[in-house]
């Protein structure tokens, strides 16, 4: 028996339904376990699922900029008769950018650059048995200016946008220009990790630091000259 992960299943009308590594084995295992007891005629217990039960305070209408992190936990809407954990899944509106992911049981938001508009999500929660009732809730994504951008070589076409240059470093996995727009998408101590090999860096008025060469990849890979400086950045390359 095998699972295997994917992003962006559609089941019926429910957009985004997605299974990071670790809860995919955490639901494998759940699923093992219940088809044994099944195969062994093991008696079940009584079970129900998952009731609504939006807390005090829970946020019904979420506000995020692009580029931020929210987290929600199944408990903010959800309770279980037999107290049972519970573990909050989403799904967005059909034409909505995907953004979702799993984390310790609850649900992350993350989104890009490409996400402004008004959004429905859609949560729910499961016990490992039983789903409760859906959940509709409002999420407004805000326009922010991205810290970074990944484009080709010659920055003629940009693919994605981020938050920071170590978020966009650790993304890239071809030969790509990383485009640095602001100072503020530096690491704090000025000194960006370059992890790809063959990469055109180009950085915004006002950006400095250094571009420090991965250690494990310096002698294979980068061919690293003392000295050497990024042409197209001017930033020190250690």
């Amino acid at each position: 028996m095998r699972f295997v992960s994917s992003v962006g299943l559609t089941a019926f009308d429910t957009v985004g339904v997605h299974f990071d590594g670790e809860s995919l084995v955490a639901f494998g295992h759940r699923f093992f376990d219940a088809l044994r007891d099944i195969l062994e005629g093991t008696p079940v217990p009584a079970d129900t699922a998952p009731y609504l039960d939006v807390k005090p305070g829970a946020p019904v209408t979420l506000v995020m900029h692009e580029g931020e992190t929210l987290h929600l936990s199944a408990d903010l809407f959800f309770s279980d008769a037999e107290g049972d954990a519970l573990w909050l899944y989403g799904a967005l509106g059909r034409r909505a950018p995907y953004f979702l992911d799993s984390d310790g049981g609850g649900l992350v938001l993350r989104p890009g650059y490409d996400a402004t508009g008004t959004h429905t999500l859609y949560v729910y929660a499961s016990d490992g048995q039983l789903d409760g009732p859906r959940f509709a809730l409002t999420l407004t994504v805000l326009e922010a200016l991205p810290g970074a951008s990944i484009g080709t070589n010659s920055f003629g076409r940009v693919l994605s946008s981020w938050a920071t240059a170590e978020e966009a470093m650790a993304v890239i996995t071809a030969s790509r220009g990383l485009d640095v727009l602001s100072a503020a998408a530096m690491p704090s101590d000025h000194a960006l990790v370059v992890t790809q090999d063959n990469l055109t860096i180009r950085g915004g008025a006002g950006v400095f630091g250094t571009l420090a060469l991965a250690p494990r990849s310096c002698a294979s890979r980068w061919r690293a000259r003392p000295g050497l400086r990024s042409r197209a950045m001017g930033l020190p390359i250690i």
